[in-house]
């Protein structure tokens, strides 16, 4: 089962101080020297969820237009990217972060809803996956490929990559291109993790209708089969034929590819459960050729690494 959390990751019941979370952030990006613009996308982001938390205290009431599914993917991808940015600063900004840090600066709120491909969407995503790594990894680095880390001593290389578009043809270039470029590296091993968020159905899972909000699911269950489903049909509607024809035999090298012998596709969405806002997320791991025990225990660690950032607490 995939995990089901409120935005805040923490059990429906619970109070999390989400207040504490971006004043941490903001506190962050000082220190290191990020001037955040509060008209810049993710500023307007921060001003919102700020409100959002002097309503949870009780010190400030939301309108009743507001769409509390809208408010809810806001929150699931700030909070995922500051919790991301928080475990890997435990012991120190790594170089590979800092010199990212300007990202920020422009980058629209990730993982909420369709969005336009743009280098700095892309490059967050790229982050975010180096971060992932870095909670079990050693020796992460960002480059080419996206992301190098070391793994039970396998050199791993992960190429990250966002479906923006519904065309299948460019889908599979994408997982095709990531593979060469695990394959032409100097990795050991490698994956391609694709987020296909920006493809998910958003609006079957939150429907505003006047100032009703329509589906609440009495049933986490019950989102949580439709996303298993919408992203099974994404993936199996690939032309796998042509990407494993790719795989057993590059067009460019003429090669066997042995590197890269799977991919990830992970989706996430914001369901309105019991009316509240639940974030529900689903990874599906696609098997190319035979894969041998260390590269399940890699995409086992990064998958559950991943679920597990939202459970963090910042503070």
């Amino acid at each position: 089962m995939p995990d089901i959390l409120n935005p805040l990751g923490v059990p429906v019941s619970s109070s999390y101080p989400i207040g504490d979370e971006i004043s941490w952030f903001r506190r962050f990006l000082s220190q290191n020297s990020v001037k955040l613009n509060a008209s810049s996308p993710l500023g307007k982001s921060l001003s919102r969820l700020d409100l959002l938390a002097q309503h949870l205290r009780g010190e400030f009431q939301l309108p009743k237009i507001t769409n509390p599914a809208i408010l809810g993917q806001e929150l699931l991808g700030v909070s995922f990217l500051i919790k991301a940015i928080h475990m890997t600063v435990q012991c120190g900004v790594p170089e590979w972060l800092k010199g990212r840090l300007r990202l920020l600066r422009s980058a629209r709120t990730p993982f909420r809803q369709p969005a336009t491909r743009s280098q700095e969407q892309d490059e967050i995503w790229e982050l975010t996956c180096a971060c992932i790594a870095s909670s079990f990894c050693e020796d992460v680095m960002m480059g080419n490929p996206d992301v190098t880390a070391t793994f039970d001593r396998t050199k791993w290389g992960i190429e990250c990559k966002v479906f923006y578009s519904k065309d299948r043809d460019t889908q599979a270039k994408a997982i095709i291109k990531g593979s060469n470029q695990v394959e032409e590296s100097d990795v050991d091993l490698g994956i391609v993790v694709i987020n296909v968020t920006p493809l998910i159905q958003h609006e079957r899972y939150s429907v505003v209708e006047g100032r009703q909000v329509s589906p609440s699911f009495p049933d986490p269950r019950v989102p949580d089969t439709m996303l298993r489903n919408e992203m099974e049909n994404i993936v199996n509607e690939l032309p796998w034929k042509k990407i494993e024809f790719h795989f057993a035999r590059s067009s460019s090298t003429g090669r066997t590819l042995h590197k890269t012998r799977s991919v990830l596709f992970t989706g996430q969405c914001t369901a309105i459960v019991t009316q509240i806002p639940t974030v529900i997320s689903w990874p599906l791991h696609r098997k190319i050729c035979q894969v041998h025990g260390p590269e399940e225990d890699f995409v086992d660690r990064f998958t559950r690494e991943a679920a597990a950032i939202m459970r963090r607490p910042v503070l």
